[in-house]
C-alpha cells in the first residue's frame, strides 16, 4: 500500500523534520493584504450611478401601457333616479 516501502504501522519521520527555531515566515490573522499596483497608462473614467439624463423622455413600452391604462370608473346607478325610459 505504501509506495515507500516501510512497514506498517511506522510513520514516516521525513515530513516532521522541520525544527521549531527556523519557522518561515509568520503570516498575519485574517485575510491577507492585496499588494499595490501601481497604475499602467490613464485612469479609466467613473461610470455615472443612478438614473440616466434622457430616461425622462422616453416613452413607456407597449406592455407597461397596457399597465398604466386607465379603466373606465364604474357609475353606480342611484335608486332615486331611475332608468330615464320610463
Amino acid at each position: 500500500m505504501s509506495a515507500q516501502g516501510e512497514g506498517p504501522g511506522q510513520p514516516s519521520t521525513a515530513a516532521q523534520e522541520q525544527p521549531a527555531t527556523a519557522e518561515p515566515q509568520k503570516r498575519g490573522r485574517g485575510r491577507p493584504r492585496k499588494q499595490p499596483q501601481e497604475p499602467t497608462g490613464e485612469p479609466s473614467p467613473k461610470r455615472p450611478r443612478g438614473r440616466p439624463k434622457g430616461s425622462k423622455n422616453k416613452s413607456p413600452s407597449k406592455a407597461a401601457q397596457k399597465v398604466i391604462r386607465k379603466q373606465k370608473p364604474l357609475v353606480k346607478s342611484d335608486p332615486e333616479a331611475g332608468p330615464e325610459n320610463g
